[in-house]
């Protein structure tokens, strides 16, 4: 079997154990208190999603989505837990707790990056769904059924877990003796092909993912900006006969798909700005094979790795304030079932 787990945690050259450990600690507070707004906010959106009536493809879809940011910010904030009594641990030597709290960091981060994986493809989806109604909105308009959605959403979720069922069949926690601490308690186990796993599981996934939805994403963004922009300038113009089929098919847009493209662009536009930090970490692993779990760069690995479990907790706290805003249909449901509560 592997070493107890919490013998890979060696301070590297670049940041002191005390650095680590006060980073660490501000980052995981800052967490905390961003997913419990979150969830606060994704727990509103599940209620008034259901009061609209999942009666529609893209309303699922949303449902699904703020579902799923739910999921993603419960183990964010347990594994910011963890990291608080992680580096309690650190700063206070004499200090032990009746389970490893690195262990169950390491094990809920690895959920939150299963989860957030669901969050990267559901957004994509929605930009594409949206940047096809506009582009051909006759064609598209009826195409994205309850059925299909749903069964895009099943494939999602079981992708996901799929992915990383090998991972999670290579760690387990159990109670073990740590030499450091010399207690025997709860602890992480690795097993010894679990980096290839891992290796296997990042270079399929986590690097081509994040990077591929990425790309759709701005795709997409830039079609419905310069489609939208030529269906305005079409309506202005006097001369509707000489403007090209498809610009005229582009006017049949509602008032009600035109909030909802808003909303998809400002969703998709917050997942660019955050999912950017994760694309340039994968390409910087690439780079360095020692900027990993264990490696020579731990500690600062871990300081990024939370650093951008931050940022993506921050755009999981983004979608009701987007629904609010943009859907009129939310936001007087949102009012009149708060009233009464």
């Amino acid at each position: 079997m592997a070493n107890f787990t919490s013998t890979v945690l060696e301070t590297s050259a670049i940041i002191s154990k005390y650095q680590y450990s006060i980073t660490m600690l501000f980052i995981s507070s800052c967490i905390i208190v961003l997913a419990t707004c979150s969830m606060t906010g994704n727990i509103l959106s599940i209620k008034t999603f259901i009061l609209m009536g999942l009666d529609d493809g893209m309303t699922i879809t949303f449902f699904v989505l703020s579902l799923t940011e739910l999921i993603f910010c419960v183990f964010a904030m347990a594994m910011s837990v963890s990291f608080l009594f992680h580096c309690f641990e650190l700063l206070h030597p004499l200090v032990t707790f009746s389970v490893d709290p690195y262990g169950l960091l390491i094990y809920f981060g690895n959920i939150c990056i299963m989860v957030h994986m669901s969050i990267q493809v559901i957004t994509t989806f929605l930009a594409v769904a949206r940047c096809m109604c506009v582009v051909k909105p006759i064609h598209f308009k009826n195409a994205f059924t309850i059925r299909r959605c749903v069964a895009l959403l099943i494939f999602v979720w079981a992708f996901s877990l799929a992915r990383y069922l090998p991972l999670f069949a290579s760690m387990a926690i159990f109670t073990q003796h740590d030499p450091k601490k010399n207690v025997t308690r709860p602890a992480l186990w690795l097993s010894p092909n679990r980096q290839l796993v891992k290796d296997i599981i990042w270079t399929i996934a986590d690097t081509t993912i994040p990077f591929c939805t990425e790309i759709i994403v701005i795709i997409c963004l830039m079609i419905m900006t310069d489609g939208l922009r030529r269906a305005a300038n079409f309506r202005m113009s006097s001369s509707n006969v000489l403007k090209p089929l498809d610009l005229r098919a582009s006017q049949k847009l509602s008032g009600k798909e035109l909030l909802i493209i808003k909303q998809v662009a400002l969703i998709s536009g917050f997942y660019l700005l955050t999912n950017t930090p994760k694309v340039a970490s994968n390409i910087f692993v690439f780079a360095e094979p020692q900027f990993t779990l264990g490696g020579q760069y731990n500690d600062l690995y871990m300081v990024i790795i939370i650093s951008r479990n931050l940022i993506e907790t921050l755009n999981c706290s983004i979608s009701f304030p987007v629904y609010f805003k943009c859907n009129p249909k939310f936001r007087s449901l949102t009012f009149q079932w708060s009233k009464k509560h």
